[in-house]
């Protein structure tokens, strides 16, 4: 492996990290602080889906994806912390990159109930401006 990919290696596998602990904010209220520095952040750079309330999500900016988790998040679980579950699985081509893996949780509702979601993940990447940026998120729904 040339020393450029095992850089671009470890600073997407740092960005994924950074992302798992935004999502594991435990007992803390989400607030999504620190997505911009994993995202695209310009316009039309970015989209996700995400089909985690049985409703697929459709999202095309930080702003939307921090607004749309922080109520779910802060209204349902008290509780919320995701590691991968297995390997993540990282290809690299010059400019964009590809990351599949399955993380869990363990979660806590409002309510007092204690639940583990399980989500297939794949992450698109792209360098821009000399960054790895998250440019498409799609994240199933597994079976917990």
């Amino acid at each position: 492996m040339s020393q450029n990919n095992l850089n671009d290696e470890i600073e997407i596998k740092n960005l994924t990290q950074k992302w798992f602990d935004i999502w594991s904010q435990k007992e803390k209220p989400f607030t999504g602080k620190g997505l911009e520095e994993v995202f695209a952040s310009k316009a039309g750079e970015m989209l996700v889906y995400d089909d985690f309330d049985g409703d697929v999500k459709i999202i095309r900016s930080v702003r939307e994806y921090i607004d749309t988790w922080i109520p779910v998040m802060q209204e349902q679980f008290s509780y919320h912390e995701i590691q991968p579950e297995g390997e993540i699985d990282l290809k690299i081509d010059d400019s964009m990159a590809l990351s599949t893996f399955i993380w869990v949780s363990k979660s806590k509702l409002k309510n007092g109930t204690d639940i583990s979601i399980r989500q297939y993940a794949t992450h698109v990447w792209k360098k821009i401006d000399g960054r790895w940026c998250l440019i498409h998120e799609h994240l199933t729904l597994g079976k917990s």
